[in-house]
């Protein structure tokens, strides 16, 4: 295995939280454009009604589906808001599942995160004795790939796990 496969992990029991969201039903796995843009129109919603305040914020893009043979996935992009926020339009309201969860944490370009994934797959779980569960999975974003001087995601990446 490369050393770049290798990825800093923990195990949490997570909480149940509130998120808003912007749903795509058929986005390509790796369309950072429209991945951008949804970011962008969450962010103008939630921005005037003071639900952004880093580090406390969470924003994350949670996986309804693994890609389709077209590289096709259903997703979401979330922030976390207080229970009593109501989204409107097309900003939806759900919450993300709490329980156990496999946190891996990466730095690097968004093109290497797919190397990771596969790496989790098909070593880490084999390795560690857990498996995935049915809940759904989830990337953390904790910043601005454009303020970095490398262009780099740094991102959490939150697996639901259970052991075998």
């Amino acid at each position: 295995m490369s050393e770049t496969n290798k990825v800093d992990f923990k195990i949490e029991n997570l909480d149940e939280f509130n998120v808003v969201y912007i749903r795509n039903l058929n986005i390509g796995s790796h369309d950072s454009e429209t991945f951008g843009k949804m970011f962008e129109q969450l962010f103008s919603w939630a921005g005037p009604r003071n639900l952004i305040n880093f580090p406390e914020t969470k924003a994350l893009t949670v996986y309804r589906s693994n890609a389709n043979l077209s590289g096709m996935v259903q997703a979401d992009v979330c922030l976390s808001v207080p229970e009593n926020i109501i989204g409107e339009g097309v900003i939806g309201n759900t919450k993300i599942s709490g329980g156990l969860y496999a946190i891996f944490h990466k730095e690097a370009p968004m093109s290497e995160c797919m190397t990771t994934w596969n790496y989790i797959y098909e070593v880490w779980f084999e390795e560690n004795g857990y498996q995935p569960d049915s809940r759904n999975f989830f990337l953390s974003h904790l910043n601005d790939p454009k303020t970095h001087p490398e262009n780099l995601h740094i991102i959490d990446i939150y697996i639901p796990i259970k052991l075998l």
